[in-house]
């Protein structure tokens, strides 16, 4: 199981989980997040260079011990599902659900590659 210490939120100053934080999403989510004075913590599947100001917990969304490591002290979670299907994730949002009081869902479900832009 991970070891997860570091920042706790605040009324003033919310703790977020970002998951998926190192991909083209990720990454401007953490950094708006950043310049708004939330702290971050990121679940990603491997160590990876250090950030500036961002908690790493090393882990991954199929692990339920990890997720539930990296939830201490959360006050928010900004899950980013990796799946085109989001019926494997149902468990995992109600987990988070239970844990931390807000939780923003984004998928990539309603991506529609054949359809040509108007």
């Amino acid at each position: 199981m991970p070891d997860v210490t570091g920042p706790t939120g605040s009324p003033g100053r919310p703790s977020i989980l970002v998951t998926g934080a190192t991909g083209n999403l990720g990454r401007e989510v953490v950094d708006r997040l950043r310049g708004h004075g939330a702290l971050v913590r990121c679940l990603v599947r491997d160590e990876g260079g250090p950030r500036p100001g961002v908690e790493r917990v090393v882990g991954d969304l199929a692990d339920p011990a990890a997720v539930r490591a990296a939830l201490g002290g959360i006050d928010a979670v900004f899950l980013i599902w990796p799946l085109l299907d989001s019926a494997p994730a149902r468990g995992l949002v109600a987990e988070l659900i239970a844990t931390a009081p807000r939780v923003v869902y984004l998928s990539s479900t309603a991506v529609d590659d054949g359809r040509s832009p108007e």
